[in-house]
């Protein structure tokens, strides 16, 4: 539920949460119409980690809806913002979705790579916390 208080970054949130469950049951456009509305507010407060994420999740809605080189420029643009900010975690899960993506354009040994990349990561993160 949106936040009636005017709470961007917790409405922002919520449409990004909204965007995944829709393009999971093949809501498409109402998915992507969510996630113009998350990126809006995002960028009126202008948390960065949470423009990667939307772009982590433009990503996903394109792999979703059969776009591959749109889902992995997207992807590629996402793990740019996470390593720019330094969040491990965030880098981990857009190289888990590269891979996704690398899969499907059976680019294997790209794919592999993504995913060792994000298994270190995951693997670093439970050591350290």
């Amino acid at each position: 539920m949106l936040s009636s208080d005017g709470n961007e970054w917790q409405n922002s949130e919520a449409l990004g949460e909204l965007s995944e469950v829709l393009a999971a049951t093949g809501r498409f456009d109402e998915a992507r119409h969510c996630l113009d509305n998350a990126k809006i507010l995002t960028e009126r407060y202008g948390y960065l980690t949470g423009l990667g994420v939307i772009e982590g999740q433009y990503g996903l809605l394109a792999l979703q809806e059969g776009r591959l080189g749109e889902a992995e420029e997207t992807l590629l643009r996402s793990l740019r913002v996470h390593e720019r900010v330094g969040n491990r975690w965030r880098r981990a899960w857009t190289y888990d979705l590269l891979a996704r993506v690398q899969d499907a354009m059976n680019r294997t040994h790209e794919a592999a790579e993504s995913r060792n990349r994000a298994a270190a990561l995951y693997a670093e993160l439970a050591v350290r916390y």
